[in-house]
């Protein structure tokens, strides 16, 4: 290969990637709603701001959410996340967080947490557990609003994943 060739596939190759080329591409959060099953309800392969991976989800008394985190990227990565109560009445449900064996809600509120996960392997998911509690005197059709967010923890990465979920209560038991 001529020394021009060269030159001219190192500059295509910066203008096709240039984000490679400075050491930071390959983080990517996935952050996906699985169900009991396993199965993907959303938000598997798409990132962003939420779009298209926003689930409604109906709760009697208790329902329990899976949201698992995955690295998509091409190298190790840690990721933070935080979850956010953005509406609903405070005293209609109660909200638990889990990552692993970790409880992460804040002394001071159920309606935000903030984690970080470490070391995380192309490829690889840690899964975060959300348990939502519907109060029995909370009425029928009250709504809870909840964003989770990723992304890495360094400055001037702007990769991140969304998922959003509307937990409305149906019934009131007994």
């Amino acid at each position: 290969m001529s020394r021009g060739a060269l030159l001219l596939a190192v500059a295509l190759t910066l203008a096709i990637s240039p984000a490679a080329a400075t050491g930071q591409s390959g983080a990517q959060p996935d952050l996906i709603l699985v169900g009991r099953d396993g199965n993907t309800f959303t938000g598997d392969d798409i990132y962003g701001n939420g779009a298209g991976q926003q689930r409604n989800v109906i709760v009697d008394t208790r329902v329990e959410l899976t949201i698992r985190i995955q690295n998509d990227g091409d190298h190790v990565e840690d990721y933070g996340l935080i979850g956010t109560v953005v509406s609903g009445p405070a005293d209609d449900f109660r909200i638990r967080y889990r990552l692993g064996n970790s409880e992460l809600q804040s002394p001071f509120s159920e309606r935000r947490f903030s984690a970080r996960v470490y070391g995380l392997k192309p490829g690889s998911s840690r899964d975060l557990h959300i348990v939502v509690r519907a109060m029995k005197d909370a009425p029928l059709g009250s709504q809870l609003h909840l964003e989770v967010y990723a992304r890495p923890p360094r400055h001037g990465v702007p990769e991140s994943d969304t998922v959003k979920i509307e937990i409305t209560k149906t019934s009131t038991p007994v």
